[in-house]
């Protein structure tokens, strides 16, 4: 599923990732952000494997903090890697991509991760061998987009090479968008234009996750206004886990 009309909840990463890992926008009353549970206390309640791999650094905005409560089987990210620094707050996805795989060797539970990419975080840098475009700042973006994409199509190809791929959902989301000079800006966080606020949402859920009802909203959704807050409420949904108390604030 590829919805056409997806926005960011906000233009900056610090407000955007909470909202995606909980469900809870910048809006709301900071309380109930910090007493909400995680997407990994969803798995948790079916008793699956929960991980979460980061190819940034947590320490930035004390996002270590915002995470130090949370329940999980496997945490990595920049901080325990021991791996240098790499566009500027995190580590090469190609070795993030490497602990997946790991993850992948687990057989004795259903597995429920989370995993955060860097290659398209300002200054873009990828393998010289990946540069298709040298010509523009543009070009740089468009070459780390067309890496990660890359990078996902081979994790992609291992969940089919061990049997996993009719048995995993996949949303592929990001926190904001980025601005390549279509208003004087080059960023993000200062303005919320087109650029800033447009988001890739895409969902891999295979046919048997889904009753007839649940197919008919997605593909109907897939026209309309999306946002990367949705994520943890359908994935609430997709779980059966809705009506569980600790959800209650939806």
């Amino acid at each position: 599923y590829r919805f056409d009309q997806p926005i960011s909840i906000a233009s900056t990463t610090m407000l955007a990732v909470p909202a995606i890992m909980t469900g809870i926008g910048p809006y709301q009353d900071s309380t109930i952000l910090y007493h909400q549970p995680m997407l990994f206390e969803m798995g948790q309640q079916l008793n699956y494997r929960t991980f979460f791999l980061s190819s940034h650094t947590l320490t930035w905005y004390r996002f270590d903090r915002f995470y130090r409560h949370a329940k999980l089987d496997y945490l990595w990210n920049k901080d325990n890697s021991g791996l240098p620094y790499f566009n500027d707050l995190g580590v090469k996805d190609v070795n993030t991509m490497v602990e997946l795989k790991k993850q992948l060797q687990y057989k004795e539970k259903p597995f429920f991760g989370v995993v955060q990419l860097n290659t398209t975080h300002f200054p873009f840098h990828v393998p010289e061998k990946e540069e298709r475009w040298n010509e523009s700042f543009e070009d740089s973006y468009d070459n780390a987009v067309r890496y990660q994409d890359k990078l996902i199509g081979q994790f992609l190809q291992e969940l089919k090479k061990q049997g996993l791929l009719d048995h995993t959902a996949i949303f592929f989301v990001s926190d904001h968008g980025e601005s390549l000079m279509e208003h004087r800006n080059i960023g993000h966080a200062e303005t919320n234009y087109t650029e800033t606020i447009s988001i890739p949402l895409m969902a891999y859920i295979p046919p048997s996750f889904l009753n007839a009802q649940q197919k008919f909203q997605l593909k109907s959704n897939q026209k309309r206004l999306t946002s990367n807050i949705d994520i943890a409420p359908s994935i609430l949904e997709l779980l059966q886990l809705s009506n569980h108390p600790s959800w209650e604030p939806w």
